[in-house]
Protein backbone atom coordinates (compact mmCIF):
# COMPACT_ATOMS: atom_id res chain seq x y z
CA UNK A 1 0.00 0.00 0.00
CA UNK A 2 1.25 3.45 -0.89
CA UNK A 3 1.10 5.46 2.34
CA UNK A 4 1.80 8.87 0.82
CA UNK A 5 -0.91 11.28 1.98
CA UNK A 6 -2.65 8.57 4.03
CA UNK A 7 -3.54 8.97 7.69
CA UNK A 8 -2.50 6.35 10.22
CA UNK A 9 -3.65 6.29 13.86
CA UNK A 10 -1.43 4.31 16.25
CA UNK A 11 -2.05 3.51 19.91
CA UNK A 12 0.81 2.96 22.32
CA UNK A 13 2.83 5.16 19.99
CA UNK A 14 5.16 6.90 22.45
CA UNK A 15 7.67 4.05 22.63
CA UNK A 16 8.56 0.56 21.48
CA UNK A 17 6.75 -1.03 18.58
CA UNK A 18 4.19 1.78 18.32
CA UNK A 19 6.90 4.40 17.88
CA UNK A 20 8.73 2.20 15.37
CA UNK A 21 5.53 1.84 13.34
CA UNK A 22 4.96 5.61 13.52
CA UNK A 23 8.47 6.31 12.23
CA UNK A 24 8.11 3.80 9.41
CA UNK A 25 4.77 5.06 8.11
CA UNK A 26 5.87 8.70 8.42
CA UNK A 27 8.96 7.90 6.34
CA UNK A 28 6.58 6.61 3.69
CA UNK A 29 4.68 9.90 3.63
CA UNK A 30 1.74 9.20 5.93
CA UNK A 31 0.31 11.65 8.43
CA UNK A 32 0.50 9.94 11.80
CA UNK A 33 -1.72 10.37 14.85
CA UNK A 34 0.23 9.08 17.84
CA UNK A 35 -1.99 8.09 20.78
CA UNK A 36 -0.54 7.36 24.18
CA UNK A 37 -1.32 8.01 27.83
CA UNK A 38 2.26 9.04 28.68
CA UNK A 39 2.28 12.75 27.75
CA UNK A 40 6.03 13.47 28.20
CA UNK A 41 7.02 10.45 26.09
CA UNK A 42 4.31 11.29 23.58
CA UNK A 43 5.68 14.81 23.08
CA UNK A 44 9.17 13.40 22.54
CA UNK A 45 7.84 10.78 20.09
CA UNK A 46 6.04 13.43 18.03
CA UNK A 47 9.31 15.36 17.72
CA UNK A 48 11.13 12.20 16.67
CA UNK A 49 8.56 11.25 14.04
CA UNK A 50 8.49 14.74 12.54
CA UNK A 51 6.22 17.37 11.08
CA UNK A 52 3.66 14.91 9.74
CA UNK A 53 2.98 13.59 13.26
CA UNK A 54 0.54 14.83 15.84
CA UNK A 55 0.24 13.55 19.39
CA UNK A 56 -3.03 12.87 21.18
CA UNK A 57 -2.82 12.13 24.89
CA UNK A 58 -5.35 9.38 25.47
CA UNK A 59 -5.79 6.57 27.94
CA UNK A 60 -7.71 4.05 25.85
CA UNK A 61 -9.13 2.52 29.04
CA UNK A 62 -11.19 5.71 29.52
CA UNK A 63 -14.16 5.72 27.15
CA UNK A 64 -14.78 9.47 27.46
CA UNK A 65 -11.11 10.17 26.71
CA UNK A 66 -11.35 7.86 23.69
CA UNK A 67 -14.43 9.71 22.42
CA UNK A 68 -12.75 13.10 22.80
CA UNK A 69 -9.58 11.87 21.12
CA UNK A 70 -11.42 10.31 18.19
CA UNK A 71 -13.23 13.59 17.62
CA UNK A 72 -9.92 15.48 17.73
CA UNK A 73 -8.34 13.06 15.27
CA UNK A 74 -11.25 13.46 12.82
CA UNK A 75 -10.99 17.26 13.15
CA UNK A 76 -7.28 17.07 12.38
CA UNK A 77 -7.65 14.69 9.44
CA UNK A 78 -11.04 14.20 7.76
CA UNK A 79 -10.12 10.69 6.64
CA UNK A 80 -8.31 7.94 8.53
CA UNK A 81 -6.91 5.16 6.40
CA UNK A 82 -5.40 2.84 9.01
CA UNK A 83 -5.99 2.29 12.72
CA UNK A 84 -3.22 0.33 14.46
CA UNK A 85 -4.31 -1.03 17.84
CA UNK A 86 -0.90 -1.49 19.40
CA UNK A 87 -1.13 -0.30 23.02
CA UNK A 88 -0.50 -3.02 25.53
CA UNK A 89 0.42 -3.83 29.09
CA UNK A 90 2.70 -6.79 29.82
CA UNK A 91 1.82 -8.93 32.79
CA UNK A 92 2.74 -12.34 34.11
CA UNK A 93 1.99 -14.43 37.18
CA UNK A 94 4.84 -12.90 39.23
CA UNK A 95 3.77 -9.33 38.45
CA UNK A 96 0.17 -10.19 39.29
CA UNK A 97 1.18 -11.74 42.61
CA UNK A 98 3.13 -8.60 43.50
CA UNK A 99 0.34 -6.31 42.27
CA UNK A 100 -3.07 -8.00 41.84
CA UNK A 101 -4.42 -4.92 40.01
CA UNK A 102 -2.01 -5.70 37.15
CA UNK A 103 -4.42 -8.32 35.75
CA UNK A 104 -7.25 -5.81 35.49
CA UNK A 105 -4.90 -3.23 33.97
CA UNK A 106 -3.99 -5.70 31.22
CA UNK A 107 -7.64 -6.58 30.54
CA UNK A 108 -8.67 -2.93 30.46
CA UNK A 109 -5.83 -1.88 28.16
CA UNK A 110 -5.11 -4.86 25.93
CA UNK A 111 -8.70 -5.90 25.37
CA UNK A 112 -11.28 -3.29 26.34
CA UNK A 113 -9.20 -0.30 25.30
CA UNK A 114 -8.79 -1.60 21.77
CA UNK A 115 -12.48 -2.46 21.55
CA UNK A 116 -13.50 1.00 22.74
CA UNK A 117 -11.24 2.81 20.29
CA UNK A 118 -12.27 0.61 17.38
CA UNK A 119 -15.96 1.04 18.19
CA UNK A 120 -15.59 4.82 18.27
CA UNK A 121 -13.66 4.88 14.98
CA UNK A 122 -15.97 2.53 13.07
CA UNK A 123 -18.86 4.88 12.23
CA UNK A 124 -16.60 7.32 10.39
CA UNK A 125 -14.57 4.55 8.77
CA UNK A 126 -17.81 3.06 7.46
CA UNK A 127 -19.11 6.46 6.36
CA UNK A 128 -15.95 7.16 4.36
CA UNK A 129 -16.25 3.71 2.77
CA UNK A 130 -12.67 2.67 3.40
CA UNK A 131 -10.06 2.03 6.04
CA UNK A 132 -8.10 -0.74 7.65
CA UNK A 133 -7.90 -1.84 11.28
CA UNK A 134 -4.74 -3.66 12.31
CA UNK A 135 -4.50 -5.31 15.71
CA UNK A 136 -1.03 -6.03 17.01
CA UNK A 137 -1.21 -9.39 18.75
CA UNK A 138 1.06 -11.72 20.64
CA UNK A 139 1.63 -15.42 20.22
CA UNK A 140 1.84 -15.78 24.00
CA UNK A 141 -1.63 -17.29 24.11
CA UNK A 142 -0.56 -20.11 21.81
CA UNK A 143 0.37 -23.33 23.61
CA UNK A 144 3.05 -23.95 20.99
CA UNK A 145 4.92 -20.68 21.63
CA UNK A 146 8.63 -21.55 21.54
CA UNK A 147 9.57 -18.78 23.98
CA UNK A 148 8.90 -20.87 27.05
CA UNK A 149 6.21 -21.86 29.49
CA UNK A 150 3.40 -19.51 28.53
CA UNK A 151 1.28 -20.64 31.47
CA UNK A 152 3.29 -18.05 33.43
CA UNK A 153 1.62 -15.23 31.48
CA UNK A 154 -1.95 -16.43 31.00
CA UNK A 155 -3.58 -13.01 31.42
CA UNK A 156 -1.31 -11.43 28.84
CA UNK A 157 -1.92 -14.28 26.41
CA UNK A 158 -5.68 -14.05 26.88
CA UNK A 159 -5.78 -10.29 26.37
CA UNK A 160 -3.27 -9.83 23.57
CA UNK A 161 -4.90 -11.82 20.81
CA UNK A 162 -2.56 -14.78 20.94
Amino acid sequence: MNLAEKTVVITGAAQGLGLAIARAVAEQGAAVALLDHDQPRLAQAVQEVGAQARGFACDIRDLEAVRRTVEQVWQWRPQVDILVNNAGVWTDNDLELADPSRRQLAVDTNLLGHLQLTQEMLPQLRAQGSGHILNVISTSGDALTPSGDNTAWMTYGATSGG
